[in-house]
């Protein structure tokens, strides 16, 4: 039973892609928190009553929209007493994008879940580091620089908390300045007004080893700054003039189920050890009956990052806002 699902910027696209992605009519959502009530047969990992945050998928059983949701037992965790299912749910898209930006190798060979099985899309990776959540990843960057594009963003924030935890001797981001205490508290060492340009910047490491774009800026200029054989890895699209040098990634614990198996069986460590720390939420009232208003606020650009990840109780659809 979902107990908190999350709104994703992702979203906002599906209805240019529902018909020949997608089938309709389509629930959406993927990412949720929730209660076990029923398990699968052979199913151990998780029992009923356990508290778990997961990804779900866009077809109409694995859609998180809703009250109940499947969820696939490999590709869920559970969360410590500690996070609240407004916490967890606002987990799982940005956790997997940042995670996979830096992890994934280019190109990533999909290998599907049984619910993805039947998706394709074109070739995505990542900056092929090795995945943070593996104990040998540990201060395995030591000694190399990264500039993140959008830290406030919430993939913003867990690649820097990635980034942190691998290691990165500089760790360089853009943002509001009113948010560069909370920034360098994570673990960023320098935070550059985001409306800073790039070609030059003398306040940048003369040779970045990967910049990780997770707000698809609308230019790339910031290219001129990799060291050789440095990557650029974004969340948008990337021009093909940059060639090798320019990584699109994605965000599927589904489409790269064997990276996702394993970090879903780390994400409850890492919670505990404080390897990764919760983002900031803001729940609207009114259940699903605020999620067209919730989308429309994404649209717009009203809602996420510092201001905190959408997320809504499906129990409450049906009670007034103010409720």
């Amino acid at each position: 039973m979902n107990g908190t699902v999350g709104f994703t910027r992702q979203i906002k696209h599906l209805k240019k892609r529902i018909g020949y992605l997608f089938p309709f009519p389509l629930h959406t959502g993927t990412d949720g928190a929730g209660m076990v009530v029923q398990v699968g047969p052979g199913v151990s990992k998780v029992k009923i009553g356990d508290r778990i945050l997961f990804q779900g998928w866009t077809d109409n059983k694995r859609s998180s929209f809703q009250e109940y949701t499947v969820v696939d037992v490999d590709l869920c965790a559970k969360i410590p007493d500690t996070l609240s299912f407004l916490e967890a749910a606002a987990l799982p898209l940005p956790l997997i994008t940042a995670a996979f930006g830096l992890a994934l190798p280019y190109p990533a060979q999909p290998t599907p879940s049984a619910a993805a099985k039947d998706f394709k899309f074109p070739p995505r990776g990542g900056a092929g580091l090795t995945p943070f959540w593996r104990t040998e990843a540990k201060g395995s960057c030591a000694g190399q620089a990264i500039l993140i594009l959008g830290g406030s963003s919430s993939v913003g924030q867990l690649a820097i908390q990635i980034a942190h935890h691998l290691g990165f001797s500089d760790i360089v981001t853009t943002a509001s300045i009113t948010n560069a205490e909370h920034l360098t508290s994570l673990g960023a060492t320098t935070v550059l007004d985001r409306s800073t340009t790039f070609d030059p910047n003398p306040n940048l490491p003369k040779n970045l080893n990967i910049i990780f774009d997770t707000v698809s800026c609308a230019t790339q200029s910031h290219i001129h700054h990799l060291a050789p054989g440095g990557k650029l890895i974004s969340i948008g699209t990337i021009s093909p003039e940059l060639g090798s040098m320019g990584v699109s990634t994605y965000g599927s614990a589904h489409y790269y189920s064997e990276y996702g198996k394993e970090l879903f069986g780390a994400v409850e460590g890492l919670l505990n050890e404080g390897v990764l720390r919760p983002l900031g939420v803001e729940k609207l009232g009114g259940g699903l009956g605020s999620v067209p208003d919730g989308l429309g606020r994404l649209q717009r650009g009203e809602a996420g990052g510092m201001r905190g990840r959408l997320v809504v109780d499906p129990s409450e659809t049906g009670m007034r806002k103010d409720e």
